[in-house]
């Protein structure tokens, strides 16, 4: 009989689905301040969103080919390392032009979460338990955007905008020492 999946493995793989949305809107409440702070106009500031659905929407599509040739752990690994250099990026950024190329480096990076982590699922998981993996995806990214949008506001709120890619960036590299284990 074929052991199943750990429950750690699930529970990275969900992590790692989720991860791409929390990176995504974790810093949502901290746009309309971009605007004074960089001194440009709100259609700028939406840029930066916009970049990064661009770079996450366009590597889901690289990512899932080259998993196939050259496995899904190892381009996990290589998307969570991007991930991490477009957050420390982003949160060091001096000027919106900077805070926009970072916010697209780090979409191109966690979109590697989404497709490889729901294909792994399909890798690893069989009959009901791929099932039950399923659903719990679709609370997973239900709840990942409104939860990431409220902590996002708070760590604003406390630390700086700045610090909400910094705990994107902790964020990444704990999923990639859990990918790695």
């Amino acid at each position: 009989e074929i052991e199943s999946p750990s429950r750690f493995l699930m529970i990275n793989l969900l992590c790692g689905i989720g991860f791409g949305l929390i990176a995504m809107t974790i810093c949502l409440p901290s746009m309309p301040q971009w605007q004074g702070e960089f001194g440009v106009d709100q259609a700028s500031v939406q840029l930066t969103f916009s970049s990064f659905i661009i770079a996450y929407g366009v590597a889901q599509v690289i990512y899932g080919p080259l998993s196939d040739r050259y496995g899904r752990r190892r381009l996990l690994l290589l998307g969570l390392v991007i991930a991490t250099l477009g957050s420390i990026a982003a949160s060091i950024a001096p000027n919106l032009v900077a805070l926009t190329i970072a916010r697209f480096v780090q979409g191109a990076g966690a979109a590697a979460g989404l497709v490889l982590g729901r294909a792994m699922v399909q890798d690893y998981f069989t009959g009901p338990d791929r099932s039950r993996v399923m659903a719990y995806i679709g609370m997973v990214m239900g709840m990942c955007a409104p939860i990431a949008t409220v902590v996002g506001g708070q760590i604003h709120v406390h630390f700086g905008w700045q610090a909400n890619f910094a705990v994107i960036a902790l964020v990444s590299v704990a999923l990639f020492i859990s990918t790695w284990i």
